[in-house]
């Protein structure tokens, strides 16, 4: 079967789709069964991981600049600005490493079915199907074709795609 949007047939565009989200079969078929793999539960994690690093990282930059915009010579009041700043940045990367390592544990994994479409905010895309709303980059544009119906398989709180798969590829298969 050859895809209308394109040259390429099914199975090479299910090869790039699957490049372009990151999984394989194997991840397919947990989702599928409602799981998350061991692989995408290690890829999640490190990801939660740099979002920790992040906020760390944004908090000692308003930390630092909050010092040095200090005018007056330093005492122990305006000190605790940047402490605050700092543990504030800190406790909300700590609580996001906290949530989403919990759930990435649990591997809860929700899919939608339905035709999709994309919005385009600058170098990125929306992927929307049905009311839910994914946000990746533009790269996906090429491989998935608007108003054919796909299942996207997804992590519920941060929206995150774990697989996703053309449903009239399925049925023909």
């Amino acid at each position: 079967m050859v895809n209308t949007h394109s040259s390429k047939t099914t199975s090479e565009l299910e090869k790039e789709i699957m490049s372009i989200f990151r999984f394989d079969a194997e991840d397919l078929r947990f989702n599928r069964e409602g799981r998350i793999s061991k692989k995408q539960k290690s890829r999640l994690q490190k990801t939660a991981g740099f979002l920790f690093i992040g906020f760390l990282l944004i908090g000692a930059f308003i930390t630092s600049l909050s010092v040095i915009a200090q005018d007056e010579p330093i005492n122990e009041l305006p000190l605790l600005v940047p402490a605050f700043i700092m543990s504030l940045f800190g406790g909300i990367g700590i609580f996001i490493y906290w949530l989403s390592s919990r759930m990435y544990r649990q591997g809860v994994v929700k899919s939608i079915t339905g035709k999709i479409s994309f919005e385009l905010r600058n170098e990125f895309a929306v992927l929307c199907i049905g009311n839910e709303r994914f946000l990746r980059g533009a790269n996906m544009t090429s491989v998935l074709e608007e108003g054919v119906e796909y299942r996207v398989y997804y992590t519920p709180a941060d929206m995150f795609i774990l697989s996703i798969e053309r449903v009239d590829y399925e049925e023909n298969a």
